[in-house]
């Protein structure tokens, strides 16, 4: 084969996977553009503050996306990969990677997708407010008691969690969730074994975002049980709970669940930058869910292992006070549906994906 030929070959090819590319992306940037322009309206944020904070959002995200994804091949390449000088070698692989058009078109497109999503999210997650009055902090709390046989499923952890090791491992797993979804996020969204589920778990991720972290918490807005002291709320059956915990963050040893409700709530008094506040449906439940049905279609063995996180997470979301149990189950619930319909809706590009596959076999043999 001539250079000529060769050339044309490897346009051709480049070409394909460009297309490709743009049309496995095509229907996610569409649901995100969606998102971003009904959060947009909704909000009204054509005014000078919100308009900021929506451009704050996304930027934020999108530097830590990239920042995140570095620092997390530094740590595989010293902790399993283990070469020689292992910033040479992932400056290498970076060099070798931005000659590829179709990985860093992907990956360029993937962050400016999330950063979309996840910026919307936030801007519109700092608008709920009037928790009190609206009283769906106290119809959960009834629907917790009820459906856990007259008691708050907290009372029930009690006697099990009720120890300060116990708390601190709780709280610990519950504080890795963020970086548990990040790393699942992008080895899920970049790594070639994921390939055949990859427009699946975006699909999948980006509507639990929509669905959970924005339609149902806007409709049920609920601040959670560690709340209802601030509110105002009476009686209130998270006071002994919320005694437990801080007794062991004074006492004992600093909860960062605390801190971090103590700086949520400053936020939503204006003190500070709003963060948002919301319960149902836990986002965080539905997400880990969500990473256990994604790797259960790669490695048996991860998908275990997240699923020991998830349930680590459930019951500290109650145990920390963050959430009432039916935040989770309604998360759960709303993550299947979404997983299944992701497929469905996947289906069409998996197929395109095998074709593509096929075609390169054929051309290279």
């Amino acid at each position: 084969m001539s250079n000529a030929d060769t050339q044309h070959t490897a346009v051709l090819s480049a070409a394909g996977s460009i297309g490709f590319v743009l049309n496995e992306l095509k229907l996610p940037a569409t649901v995100a553009l969606l998102y971003f322009g009904a959060v947009w309206l909704y909000l009204g944020v054509g005014s000078g503050p919100m308009l900021l904070h929506l451009a704050k959002s996304i930027a934020g995200i999108f530097l830590f996306w990239l920042v995140a994804a570095t620092v997390l091949r530094f740590i595989y390449y010293v902790h399993v990969a283990r070469p020689h000088r292992p910033i040479v070698t992932m400056f290498s692989e970076a060099k070798t990677v931005s000659r590829n058009l179709e990985t860093i078109g992907r990956g360029i497109a993937i962050l400016l997708i999330l950063s979309l999503v996840c910026g919307a999210f936030w801007t519109m997650k700092a608008q709920l407010r009037d928790f009190a009055s609206i009283g769906w902090d106290q119809r959960l709390t009834e629907i917790d008691r009820i459906i856990h046989l007259g008691k708050l499923p907290w009372e029930w952890l009690q006697p099990v969690a009720g120890y300060w090791p116990v708390t601190i491992i709780l709280n610990a797993n519950y504080q890795l969730w963020l970086l548990v979804m990040w790393m699942m996020a992008l080895y899920f969204l970049f790594a070639e074994a994921a390939c055949p589920i990859r427009k699946r778990y975006l699909l999948g991720f980006i509507l639990t975002w929509i669905v959970c972290g924005s339609v149902l918490a806007k409709t049920f807005a609920s601040a959670g049980p560690c709340y209802f002291s601030p509110l105002g709320i009476v009686p209130n059956p998270y006071a002994p709970l919320m005694d437990y915990l801080r007794a062991i963050h004074v006492d004992l040893v600093p909860l960062p669940a605390l801190w971090t409700q103590d700086l949520l709530w400053q936020g939503y008094l204006g003190k500070t930058e709003p963060l948002g506040i919301s319960a149902m449906p836990s986002l965080h439940n539905a997400v880990a869910l969500l990473n256990v049905l994604a790797a259960w279609n790669l490695s048996r063995k991860l998908a275990w292992l997240l699923a020991v996180h998830a349930l680590l997470v459930f019951v500290g979301s109650v145990h920390l006070g963050w959430h009432y149990a039916i935040d989770a189950y309604v998360g759960w619930a709303v993550v299947i549906v979404l997983w299944a319909a992701a497929g469905m809706l996947a289906r069409p590009a998996a197929a395109a994906q095998s074709a593509m596959i096929e075609t390169d076999r054929r051309r290279h043999a």
